[in-house]
């Protein structure tokens, strides 16, 4: 969900709003990056589900690879618009 619906909405937004290529791209990778390290910081100070917070950056982190890629090639089309307005 975290690496391919969050992006997806995201980039949604950025083509209802008609927000710049640029700045759609910038948000479309902040959203599909994985989990936050931080994350578990904050569940082991709060003694919360630290095995699951644990796993699911690893799983984060792992699946990112792929799914940064993938963004990234799915985007690349509006690479190409910003390169032509610079």
């Amino acid at each position: 969900m975290k690496l391919l619906i969050l992006p997806l909405i995201v980039y949604g937004l950025c083509v209802a709003t008609g927000l710049n290529p640029l700045y759609t791209i910038a948000a479309v990778v902040c959203a599909a990056v994985p989990t936050a390290k931080t994350m578990y910081i904050l569940a082991h100070g709060h003694k919360v589900e630290e095995p699951l917070v644990a796993a699911t950056i690893s799983i984060t982190t792992l699946l990112s690879v792929v799914t940064l890629l993938a963004w990234l090639y799915a985007l690349s089309s509006l690479s190409a618009q910003v390169q032509r307005a610079v």
